[in-house]
């Protein structure tokens, strides 16, 4: 064989591995991120700085948090599971469904009511009985589907507000219909999460509600039992420092988030 044509051959063997190696690159699965509906505006920016950096593609779904445990249960493929409680994640633990030891925290929330931008914007007293005739139309997100309606729940049930309005509540899919519910003026005022509202141009907050009235709003986050190997990078971005700054940006309390070194 002369050089001329040895040449030739050891450079289309190095084309065929680069062609091999960026292949695999490009079929490598994408991380499978299942999130509580509240979450989407931090994550979603997270998922898409994560792929720019690292070229390993991240396909969130949003919803409410049972919706997405029941779903992992009937065998749909997540790698990540973030709850808005940790309800849900220790029902999928429990039930073999997660990584043993990999939860994680990434932040806390609050709860409040709030109007649609222009509705009257007066301070809503959080006693005595509930304002049926400022609130004909309420909502917030359906107890049996997602966390924001369970601690909402509790709110009114711990105010005695709960009999006033369960018959006539409009209960939603997940935190972030609560919202869209308001912002289009569909319904008088809603509970939803705190992040939510100050996210939200078009909705006004008349009550922030004392943390006393529920109990604590944590997000809990962990790998499924079936997590590909590039899941936990992207873990550890959610609770890494740039992912504190944006979840305090967002209205959530991020006292609780973890803030490793950086790496």
């Amino acid at each position: 064989m002369n050089r001329a044509l040895l040449a030739a051959v050891v450079g289309l063997a190095g084309c065929v591995a680069a062609c091999v190696t960026g292949c695999a690159r490009a079929e490598e699965p994408a991380v499978v991120v299942f999130a509580a509906a509240s979450t989407a505006p931090v994550i979603e920016p997270l998922a898409r700085r994560h792929t720019e950096e690292t070229g390993v593609a991240v396909r969130c779904q949003f919803a409410g948090s049972a919706t997405l445990a029941r779903q992992i249960e009937l065998g749909a493929h997540a790698d990540i599971f973030c709850s808005a409680s940790p309800q849900w994640t220790d029902h999928l633990a429990a039930g073999g469904w997660l990584a043993a030891g990999s939860r994680r925290t990434l932040a806390s929330n609050r709860l409040a009511i709030v109007v649609p931008h222009g509705a009257e914007p007066a301070p809503v007293a959080l006693d005595g009985t509930f304002p049926a005739e400022r609130f004909g139309r309420f909502a917030t997100a359906d107890p049996e589907i997602a966390p924001l309606g369970v601690y909402a729940r509790a709110v009114l049930t711990t105010l005695g507000w709960w009999d006033a309005v369960a018959d006539t509540l409009i209960r939603v899919v997940d935190a972030r219909a609560a919202l869209r519910l308001v912002e289009m003026g569909e319904v008088d005022g809603a509970i939803v999460y705190a992040s939510d509202a100050v996210t939200s141009s078009r909705v006004a907050v008349v009550a922030l509600v004392p943390e006393s009235l529920h109990p604590p709003i944590v997000y809990p986050v962990s790998l499924t039992r079936d997590a590909s190997a590039a899941a936990p990078a992207f873990v550890d971005r959610l609770v890494g420092r740039d992912a504190a700054d944006r979840f305090r940006a967002a209205g959530f309390v991020s006292r609780s988030i973890e803030v490793p070194d950086a790496r």
